[in-house]
């Protein structure tokens, strides 16, 4: 696959500049276009319509207060995206050019709703994300969760301290299908690297396509891989992790949400641990 179309959603509950940073890095190597844009909802809807218990006009101004609250996070979120495009000089284009090399565009989330990744994510090739860590935001949540389960589109995961990918790569492998999206949707971000690892914790499932298998198909794209097996005791994505930076990978590859998104809360996963706890970026694919 290749990234030709990157989307940037931003909730503009703060200044993260290191995604449409990371977006516009790999950008820079596919010759894409970014399209970035904010998340932000209409206020109403997280607020008691009926009013009950309100003073007359009470509620008039607090709508204007939340709703003043939501302009500003998405006055937030297209100053953090026009920051960062500017400082990388990227074409401002809202048509595809030949030979135009990395192009950008902003779109106002206003008329959408929040719906924007949905609606704009599903033609994207890569939709990069901030890190919905542990003391994640509702809103930080929602925006990984959409992307992969209603874009369905590979996610970028960025924590606040990257700023590229990096040379190093390490995949995280279970023979699933999830896991066989994200290396797909990888493929031109690992072609090059100095060193691409894949992991696999324990045996594997019967059915699940091997390590081996990985390798090779990955040697086909020109991506020299080596393989580790590490022991699966404990926690899996604590111990995939581990060996990841331990191998200097500077970024992981991994399929999301093998199991259903409630168990992994409740119990726990590999998904959960990983973009909760996790300090280098993620590809991911469901």
């Amino acid at each position: 696959m290749t990234i030709k179309q990157i989307l940037v959603p931003l909730t503009g509950e703060s200044k993260a500049e290191h995604v449409p940073a990371m977006a516009f890095a790999i950008a820079a190597k596919t010759k894409a276009h970014v399209v970035g844009t904010d998340t932000v909802t209409e206020p109403g809807p997280f607020m008691d319509q009926t009013g009950v218990g309100m003073a007359a006009g009470y509620y008039d101004e607090l709508y204007k207060t939340a709703e003043k609250i939501q302009n500003q996070k998405r006055k937030t979120a297209s100053e953090c995206f026009e920051a960062v495009r500017a400082r990388v000089n990227a074409t401002v284009a809202d048509k595809p050019s030949a030979g135009a090399g990395v192009t950008a565009k902003w779109v106002d989330g206003s008329e959408y709703n929040g719906a924007t990744i949905s609606l704009f994510g599903r033609l994207a090739d890569l939709i990069v994300v901030n890190q919905p860590g542990d003391k994640a935001s509702y809103a930080e949540t929602q925006a990984f969760e959409t992307a992969v389960f209603t874009a369905r589109r590979p996610v970028l995961v960025v924590p606040p301290n990257a700023k590229a990918l990096g040379a190093r790569a390490a995949i995280a492998w279970n023979g699933s299908v999830e896991a066989a999206a994200a290396v797909t949707a990888a493929l031109d971000v690992l072609e090059g690297l100095d060193g691409v690892d894949i992991i696999q914790a324990g045996e594997l499932k019967p059915g699940a396509a091997s390590a081996q298998t990985l390798a090779d198909y990955l040697g086909w794209h020109g991506v020299a891989a080596k393989i580790k097996t590490i022991s699966d005791s404990g926690n899996t994505g604590e111990a995939i992790m581990a060996e990841a930076k331990a191998s200097g990978a500077s970024f992981l590859v991994m399929g999301a949400y093998t199991h259903s998104p409630l168990r992994e809360l409740i119990l726990g996963g590999v998904t959960h641990h990983m973009i909760g706890q996790g300090d280098i970026p993620l590809v991911m694919a469901h």
